[in-house]
């Protein structure tokens, strides 16, 4: 089985369509590497997050956030870039695409219909949601989100 190790790149076997990162603690702080090629081309995705102290589970939810945690986890935990590479091209994620992810339990990169697709998977229960980006060899070409 594939897991997150905390603080340390994770690799999946290239060769692979589709490759997945996760632990029962989610990916919570570090870098989170996955590869996989496409068109005969090394695709990588690397996801940075850092934690962010936001009390006990026992506190109170504050009525106003000031952030984009989904107070599933303590400590929570921000995704600060996604950095997307297909082959030599470095692919442009725009900052509104990731700027409110946190509390990730998993990602999955595959391919489909000729587009490579990231899913991103965070929070929990009443929380949780789910963000689909496309892109191919220049850019992020569609956000989908679900809660």
């Amino acid at each position: 089985m594939l897991t997150y190790l905390p603080r340390v790149s994770f690799f999946v076997l290239l060769g692979v369509v589709s490759c997945t990162a996760a632990d029962e603690k989610g990916i919570a702080n570090g870098v989170t590497t996955l590869e996989t090629r496409a068109s005969g081309k090394l695709v990588r995705v690397r996801i940075k997050s850092y934690q962010v102290e936001i009390g006990k589970p026992s506190d109170p939810t504050p009525v106003v956030r000031e952030n984009s945690c989904t107070y599933s986890r303590y400590p929570c935990s921000l995704v600060s870039s996604i950095n997307i590479s297909f082959g030599s091209n470095r692919v442009f994620v725009p900052r509104a695409a990731i700027a409110d992810l946190s509390d990730l339990s998993s990602v999955n990169l595959s391919s489909k219909n000729g587009l490579m697709v990231l899913d991103i998977r965070g929070g929990d229960a009443s929380e949780s949601y789910t963000v689909k980006l496309d892109f191919d060899e220049e850019h992020v070409s569609r956000r989908l989100f679900y809660s």
